[in-house]
Formats: C-alpha cells, sequence, structure tokens
C-alpha cells in the first residue's frame, strides 16, 4: 500500500507474495468485541486520512489524533495513556507476532487501503533480476493486486485521499469493494461490482468510475 500510484516507467512490478490479512486493526488496551464498546468521545491515534474519515463517518462522537511511528512506538503510546485505540493494519501486527488485543474492522465500516497486506516486488524493466524475481510470484494476489491499484490510479488517489479498494477472488470470479469519502467523513459512496478475474485493471478502474458518477 506505500508504493506510489505512478511509478517510474523504468521499473515494473514483477511479483507479489501471498497476501496477509488485508484488513486494519483497532488495537485496544483490553478486548472489545466492537468499535460500539468504545467510550463516548473515545481518543483515536491514526495519521491516514481514510481511516479518519471512515471512523467518523460511523461515529461523528470520536477524537481523531495523529499518530506517526513505528509499530512498536504506536503500541507504546497506546500504553502510556495517549489514546484510548490506535488503527494499525492487521498485517503489520501478524507479521511482527504482536499479541495485543484488537478488533478487525470489517471492510464495510473500514475499507482497506489498496495493496494493504501485500509485499510487491520492483525490478528494472528488461533487467535478468525481473525473471528471477517472478518466480516468487504469487497469482492470485497480483490479481487482486493490479485491480487495487487500477482503481487507485483512475482515482488519482494517494495516501492523502480518504479512499479505500478491496479486490478478492471469490468462487472464480473477482470482486470489488471501492469507498470515497469527504476529508470529515459527513458523505460516503460505496461499489461492489465483480467481474472476470483475467482483466483486473478494468474492473479496478470500473469500480472507481461508477464513485466518479
Amino acid at each position: 500500500k506505500d508504493v506510489p500510484s505512478t511509478i517510474d516507467p523504468r521499473l515494473i512490478l514483477v511479483a507479489v507474495l501471498p497476501r496477509d490479512p488485508p484488513y486494519d486493526a483497532l488495537v485496544t488496551k483490553t478486548e472489545i468485541t466492537s468499535i460500539d464498546d468504545l467510550p463516548r468521545k473515545a481518543v483515536i491515534g491514526t495519521s491516514s486520512a481514510r481511516r479518519r474519515a471512515m471512523l467518523l463517518h460511523y461515529r461523528k462522537d470520536l477524537r481523531i489524533r495523529p499518530l506517526r511511528g513505528n509499530l512498536d512506538t504506536r503500541l507504546r503510546k497506546l500504553e502510556e495513556g495517549k489514546y484510548d485505540a490506535i488503527i494499525v493494519a492487521e498485517a503489520g501486527l501478524r507479521r511482527l507476532g504482536v499479541s495485543h488485543p484488537y478488533l478487525r474492522l470489517p471492510p464495510s465500516l473500514v475499507t482497506p487501503a489498496p495493496g494493504q497486506g501485500i509485499i510487491a516486488v520492483y525490478a528494472r524493466r528488461g533487467d535478468p533480476s525481473a525473471r528471477i524475481a517472478s518466480l516468487t510470484n504469487h497469482p492470485e494476489t497480483m490479481i487482486e493486486a493490479r485491480a487495487e491499484r487500477a482503481c487507485l490510479a483512475c482515482m488519482k488517489g494517494g495516501c492523502n485521499v480518504p479512499a479505500g479498494c478491496l479486490a478478492r477472488l471469490q468462487d472464480g470470479r473477482l470482486v470489488v469493494q471501492a469507498s470515497l469519502l469527504d476529508s470529515e467523513g459527513r458523505w460516503r459512496k460505496d461499489v461492489l461490482i465483480s467481474g472476470d478475474p483475467s482483466s483486473p485493471e478494468e474492473l479496478g478502474a470500473r469500480a472507481a468510475k461508477m464513485l466518479a458518477e
């Protein structure tokens, strides 16, 4: 998700590794079963425009405060009482073996960032290393990544745009959910479409165009 939406033409995406969970996680000091369990006017830590807008759209009373640093730093700030909860990528918690209690946020509430949970491999176009690296590619994840990146590119979005996109292969079809909000979460638009996985870019771009309409 941290790869720019526009890539230097001298580079090419040659592989992606099997996807970890693409979802966002609400990390708390004690286990909860729903975001509704948070107290009124709870302080939530995130510097993501997407996460901020989607949380405020669901609960206007929440107080969203900036949160930066690596995962250890963010968890320490939570433990120090600076926040009632923080939002991070579930994939990061899994990869680092964090055992802190967290609530997986459903895409209907917080649509993930395009490419979240995916490790991508880029190489110089035409370089022999591209062929070698391509041997690590996970085809199903690549289909999802291509659809999500096409959606993001069509929306001309980046990390400062309150937008999300999640593509999942289900029963031989590619299902794409895309969401767009204003910065304060006053309005939200969602689309959900499915189609042939052989044309992931076309499906991702179609979802973005439907949002624009």
